[in-house]
């Protein structure tokens, strides 16, 4: 029993210090080869969102040469986000013209008037997210 122990002890302290190594490595590598601009915003919100993406990328790598997944698999999951829910102030419907899918986005407030239409062109590169997860509906209200 207590050799079980110290294996279980030694494979836990191993994946923590294969995740340290990852996790200062990566940071390590952001830092000496990204420059940012002098000028930028938020320097350090940008360097933080670099470092992010490159460790998942690296960690995507990993599993991949394990054979556990793919790097785009690992990155789609990672970076899926959460589904939105139900807008009580927009009427949402999907929709088809022709053979192309098209999301409705309405008020659900009266119009006194016309109102302003907004066409979206989805650019993801056909590989992460989608118009159910990413997109801001506070803009169309």
């Amino acid at each position: 029993m207590a050799f079980a122990y110290a294996l279980l002890m030694l494979v836990l302290a191993v994946f923590i210090a294969a995740f340290i190594l990852l996790v200062v490595g990566t940071i390590y590598f952001a830092l000496s080869n990204s420059e940012i601009p002098p000028g930028v915003d938020q320097p350090v919100k940008l360097r933080l969102l670099h470092i992010i993406l490159t460790g998942t990328a690296v960690l995507g790598k990993i599993l991949e040469r394990l054979g556990l997944c793919s790097q785009v698999g690992f990155f789609s999951y990672m970076y899926q986000g959460k589904k939105l829910g139900e807008d009580p102030k927009l009427f949402i419907k999907d929709l088809q013209f022709g053979r192309v899918p098209v999301r409705l986005y309405q008020p659900r407030a009266p119009s006194v008037g016309r109102r302003r239409g907004v066409i979206y062109f989805h650019g993801g590169g056909w590989m992460f997210g989608s118009i159910g997860k990413i997109f801001n509906r506070k803009k169309l209200r």
